[in-house]
């Protein structure tokens, strides 16, 4: 068609454009799509070739950045110490020093109602720190309203209870929520569309209508919610620490994680590959698996997916933080102040 224009020959108009000045300027983000995806193939061939060279020098080689900027020794690391201070008589065990840290990270960054200082260790990832915060405040107030819906209109909260075609309607009104509370709406605006969307659910995940009083009691649920005075919400804040302080201490079978490159570091067209693809992503794999069930059990069936994601970069934050600062700044500190309390020495 193209060699037909060229040549002056009578031709219809390909792909049924408009016009041939609109076929040609589709014609030529056509092939800037294609050369773009070019391009992405040579960096994803690149990041694989590189990706034995990142995994064997990137803590290494971040660790003496860190040092760089901040100096040998801890003396300058404030907001550090201050975070290690705060954890108190916990860090005094040299063998759980990992796990309290970890857990440390849930409780005093994550999810702390008066915020620290962002420790030093940390400072690169203060962006994913506040979106983490961000997605789990709205997971939990999700699964709290949700949670209310299920019990009023009483069915169950399991999917397995449901067909694919009621969680798929079930999934549309948990995105449409999500938006709700990410609109920034005014107060009685949220809680009318609030209440909309889970009268539509209760209806859904029931099978049956909901009645006025049943409405009733959804619009007092979603306003005690919203205000931060629902027992439930209480709940589920609560629950949601426990099961990131399982993410963050999750620990995966060594023997099943490929040496390939990650998915993650993997740009432009994929390819389907044999079965060795496969072990490319089996941290995540067991780690979705296992944080899956047990944020089903603990009652966030409805945005179980999205919250095991927002674990799991949680987990990948403070798992890179212990490699790369373990033994240079948490051990160091611990030491001081037990030197200075008891005379004891973390190994």
């Amino acid at each position: 068609t193209t060699r037909a224009f060229t040549d002056g020959k009578k031709s219809k108009i390909p792909f049924k454009f408009q016009s041939v000045e609109a076929f040609v300027v589709g014609s030529i983000a056509f092939l800037i799509k294609k050369l773009d995806l070019c391009h992405a193939d040579l960096v994803n061939f690149r990041l694989v070739k590189v990706t034995p060279l990142i995994l064997q020098n990137g803590v290494q080689y971040e660790r003496q950045r860190f040092q760089q900027k901040h100096g040998l020794t801890t003396e300058n690391l404030h907001a550090t110490r201050e975070w290690v201070q705060r954890m108190g008589s916990n860090v005094q065990n040299p063998s759980s020093l990992s796990s309290t840290v970890k857990e440390a990270f849930v409780d005093e960054l994550l999810f702390v109602k008066e915020r620290i200082s962002m420790p030093e260790v940390l400072v690169q990832d203060s962006a994913r720190i506040n979106n983490i915060r961000t997605k789990v405040q709205m997971a939990v107030l999700s699964a709290s309203l949700f949670l209310h819906a299920f019990n009023i209109s009483n069915s169950s909260s399991s999917t397995s209870q449901h067909s694919k075609v009621t969680i798929s309607k079930m999934n549309h009104y948990k995105d449409d929520m999500l938006g709700y509370l990410k609109g920034n709406l005014p107060h009685d605006d949220l809680c009318e569309k609030v209440v909309n969307v889970l009268v539509l659910f209760a209806q859904l995940a029931s099978g049956n209508t909901i009645d006025d009083k049943q409405i009733q009691q959804l619009i007092s649920s979603v306003k005690s919610v919203l205000k931060g005075s629902d027992p439930v919400l209480s709940l589920m804040d609560k629950r949601v620490r426990d099961l990131f302080k399982n993410a963050c201490n999750f620990e995966a079978k060594a023997d099943s994680i490929g040496h390939g490159a990650p998915r993650s570091m993997r740009t432009g067209i994929q390819r389907k590959v044999p079965s060795q693809g496969d072990d490319f992503d089996s941290q995540k794999s067991q780690f979705r698996n296992e944080l899956t069930q047990k944020a089903a059990k603990l009652g966030f069936n409805v945005v179980v997916d999205g919250l095991v994601e927002t674990s799991y970069e949680a987990f990948k934050v403070i798992d890179h933080c212990m490699k790369v600062h373990e033994q240079g700044v948490f051990v160091p500190i611990v030491n001081e102040l037990l030197a200075v309390s008891e005379g004891g020495k973390v190994e």
